[in-house]
């Protein structure tokens, strides 16, 4: 008798349940539609790329936060590095060493292959038999672009040369080098490379490496009471120049430009990176770099709308211990624009759209990619960031399981393909710090299931305006 008591009460609590999921209030809204610009003529055109005089062969001028583009001439035409592949080599090396600054001081042993050199060759002159602590062979390799450095480097950390030009290919498949290939960790044939790329590596080198930029701001280098040169002519050009690398003749280069923050206005660091290849003389791509550097940051600038880890929205998720899912910047989101634009609108200017797969399922585990952000400026497409979980959603109870699965089968079609969605203020760096301070990520669940496939549950893109 009492269990027929009990499961008549269940009964009438899973009608109940039942009755609110399949309620109309249950339904969900149109998605809205990507902000309209303002006009035409209120959104000032891109600025006229700089006009060059060293008849270079291709160029590329890149933001380092934002990784915007700012302009550029055969970025993707295939070039050999020559020299410049050292910067790979050097990206390569940091990437093997990794965290571990003790293994920047252990000795390497130079062999007789590493030292010996061809006449006129960039070298530091290194002696078969002698040790040379890792870390001098890496500044002599940022310096003096040295090729007995680079291949007693290469040896010492992978075994063989072979075994560490295979290390610099796949490095460079990680950070999107996509059209580069490398036989050697020194100037060789059969290498290609482009502009664009070698931009991405200098940019890559930056954010995991910044390290390196001491080393690259050098104007000398001494070795064992040999004093060499950098070769890299720019450092003596402007103030805000940290180097990186040129060629021999210093008719390729690659150059970054540094701001300090300022207290007394407020801005922020940038960084600008510039590649200009095959410049017919050694004065005329130094004067096109200068004009480079200065349209990059006369012209545009970079703002930070979000800082790492901010709370960007929380969306309703289904069959989990909780009813939200908070989600948010696993990386700061730097967006870069004309400098006009910002001056005559602020960063009213800006709005967001954050557009993902709904209803969002559990579970999910922190840091699992969860939407894209899209971001605007005075309704013009900007940028797209990928947002993350900020906290792990295990799975509910067997009922709201049960209860959820019903919504699912049930909820009308033209609601699941239109999504869910409400209007909202717009993201702007002003409320940037807000969101920092919302970061309040729950305890982590206490397990774990394999999240069910998109076509079992009906999900759908969403769009939503972010708060």
């Amino acid at each position: 008798m009492a269990f027929m008591r009990f499961t008549l009460s269940l009964l009438t609590t899973l009608t109940a349940l039942l009755c609110l999921a399949l309620a109309p209030g249950a339904s969900t809204a149109a998605a809205p539609q990507a902000p309209v610009p303002d006009s035409e003529a209120a959104f000032a055109s891109a600025p006229r790329p700089p006009a060059l005089h060293s008849g270079a062969r291709a160029w590329v001028l890149v933001d380092g936060a934002s990784g915007f583009v700012m302009g550029g001439s055969h970025a993707d035409d295939p070039i050999d590095p020559d020299d410049l592949v050292q910067l790979m080599t050097l990206y390569t090396a940091l990437e093997i060493v990794g965290d571990d600054d003790a293994r920047l001081e252990e000795p390497v042993t130079i062999s007789a292959g590493d030292s010996i050199r061809p006449l006129g060759s960039r070298r530091l002159y290194l002696v078969a038999g002698e040790q040379t602590p890792l870390k001098t062979l890496l500044n002599g390799i940022a310096v003096v672009a040295a090729e007995d450095a680079a291949l007693a480097v290469a040896n010492h950390l992978s075994g063989t040369v072979e075994a560490f030009v295979e290390a610099m290919n796949e490095a460079a498949r990680s950070i999107g080098m996509t059209n580069s290939h490398f036989v050697s960790p020194i100037a060789s044939s059969g290498q290609r490379t482009t502009a664009r790329d070698l931009s991405k590596l200098a940019v890559a080198m930056h954010r995991r490496h910044p390290q390196a930029y001491a080393w690259f701001s050098q104007r000398e280098f001494s070795f064992v009471n040999h004093t060499q040169r950098n070769r890299n002519l720019m450092l003596w050009k402007d103030a805000g120049v940290n180097g990186i690398m040129g060629s021999s003749d210093n008719t390729d280069l690659v150059t970054g430009w540094h701001r300090k923050p300022v207290n007394d206005d407020g801005a922020m660091p940038r960084d600008i990176f510039a590649v200009l290849i095959d410049a017919k003389n050694a004065d005329l791509a130094a004067s096109d770099m200068l004009t480079l550097l200065r349209y990059g940051r006369l012209e545009y600038e970079t703002i930070r709308l979000f800082p790492a880890g901010a709370v960007i929205k929380r969306i309703d998720i289904l069959s989990g211990n909780r009813d939200k899912l908070a989600v948010g910047t696993r990386d700061p989101v730097w967006v870069t624009v004309r400098r006009q634009d910002v001056v005559a609108r602020g960063t009213g200017g800006f709005s967001t759209v954050f557009e993902y797969m709904a209803p969002a399922i559990a579970p999910v585990s922190r840091g699992a990619p969860a939407g894209t952000l899209h971001v605007y400026f005075r309704g013009r497409p900007v940028a797209d960031f990928q947002l993350v979980a900020m906290q792990d959603v295990g799975p509910g109870s067997f009922l709201s399981r049960f209860v959820d699965s019903v919504r699912l089968r049930m909820k009308p079609v033209q609601d699941d393909r239109d999504g869910a969605a409400a209007k909202a203020g717009p993201e702007t760096a002003d409320s940037a710090a807000a969101s920092e301070e919302k970061r309040t990520p729950a305890p982590d669940a206490a397990s774990r299931e394999p999240a069910p496939e998109d076509s079992a549950t009906g999900n759908t893109a969403s769009k939503q305006q972010t708060d």
